[in-house]
């Protein structure tokens, strides 16, 4: 997973660039192919604009915008709503990829099933 980060009209210390870091490294834990992920912090005023573009190969980019005046605060709000998205994005996955099993299990019970049926049929046959 690849992180940039960019920043306009604003001062990134390493304290803030490995909290982002550390911060969307969590989200690791879905098991999706995460291509890359990029923050933009903007200054405007006295408001920080955060803006994260999510990239997952066979999708395309999810985008979130927070705006807050701490950044710390900012990234915490935006990560709970990418948290909730990608929980949303692999549960429906999930739930497609087992609905597939299910079919594909029933079409093979299915041909099973057919399959002594013809031989019992045929077994019935040769008896008479």
């Amino acid at each position: 997973m690849n992180i940039q980060i960019t920043c306009r009209k604003i001062h990134l210390n390493d304290a803030r660039k490995e909290f982002i870091e550390e911060t969307l490294l969590g989200l690791s834990k879905y098991n999706l192919d995460l291509q890359s992920i990029h923050v933009v912090l903007k200054q405007d005023h006295n408001m920080i604009d955060i803006e994260v573009i999510i990239n997952i190969s066979g999708h395309s980019a999810f985008v979130f915008h927070q705006e807050d005046k701490d950044i710390y605060g900012g990234i915490y709000s935006v990560y709970q709503s990418i948290e909730k998205t990608l929980r949303r994005y692999h549960d429906k996955n999930i739930s497609k990829k087992r609905k597939y099993q299910k079919i594909t299990e029933v079409m093979y019970l299915d041909s099973v099933a057919d399959t002594v049926i013809e031989e019992d049929y045929d077994d019935l046959e040769e008896t008479l």
